[in-house]
C-alpha cells in the first residue's frame, strides 16, 4: 500500500449497503448502524502528531444516493472538549474536530476534505496536487450532527453521491 508524504498509510474501509437511511441526529443507536463494521486505528494531528491518543470508531454505510459515516470520538476527559465555532467553513483549528478525507480518484494525490467539530459545524474543501492546493471555496451539500456524550461525541456525516466523485465507473471503491 502506498504511503503519503508524511509516511502515514491511507486507510481503506469496507462499507455496508443499507436498506434504509440512518437518522442524522448525532447518535449511533439506531439499528441501521448494526450492519456496519467498525474501524478505529487512526492518526491524529494535535496535540501530538501520530497514533491517536483517544479511541475513535468509524462506521460506513451507503445506499443508492449517499454514503454515510458514523463517527464516535471517545474522550477520557470530555469536559475538556473544545467546541466554540458555529460558522460554516471556518477551519475549526481552535476546536476539537474530526476530519475525513475521501480519495475518490484513488490516486493518493487528490481528496475531498470533510471536517466537523463537536457542535456539528461543517468545513469542506478540495485537496489537489498532494495537498499543495486547497480549494476552500468548494461547498458540497452534506449534513452533520453531533451529540455530546459523557465518553465523547457521536457524529454522522453523509456525503451525497450525486456530486461527481471520481472517474466515471459503476464501482463503489474509494479511498
Amino acid at each position: 500500500m502506498p504511503q503519503t508524504r508524511r509516511g502515514i498509510r491511507p486507510r481503506s474501509k469496507q462499507s455496508a449497503s443499507c436498506g434504509q437511511k440512518p437518522r442524522i441526529d448525532g447518535l449511533l443507536d439506531d439499528a441501521v448502524w448494526a450492519g456496519a463494521a467498525v474501524t478505529g486505528d487512526f492518526w491524529q494531528r494535535d496535540p501530538v502528531e501520530g497514533s491517536a491518543t483517544e479511541s475513535t470508531e468509524v462506521r460506513v454505510l451507503y445506499d443508492q444516493d449517499s454514503i454515510y459515516f458514523g463517527v464516535r470520538c471517545n474522550d477520557s476527559q470530555p469536559r475538556l472538549i473544545r467546541a466554540t465555532e458555529l460558522r460554516r467553513d471556518d477551519t475549526l483549528e481552535n476546536d476539537d474536530s474530526f476530519s475525513l478525507l475521501l480519495d475518490t480518484f484513488l490516486d493518493h494525490r487528490n481528496a475531498k476534505l470533510f471536517r466537523t467539530n463537536p457542535l456539528g459545524t461543517q468545513y469542506d474543501a478540495l485537496i489537489t496536487e498532494e495537498g499543495n492546493d486547497l480549494n476552500k471555496e468548494w461547498d458540497e451539500i452534506w449534513s452533520s450532527e453531533a451529540r455530546d456524550r459523557r465518553q465523547g461525541l457521536d457524529r454522522r456525516n453523509p456525503d451525497p453521491l450525486h456530486q461527481p466523485a471520481g472517474p466515471a465507473t459503476r464501482s463503489r471503491t474509494g479511498g
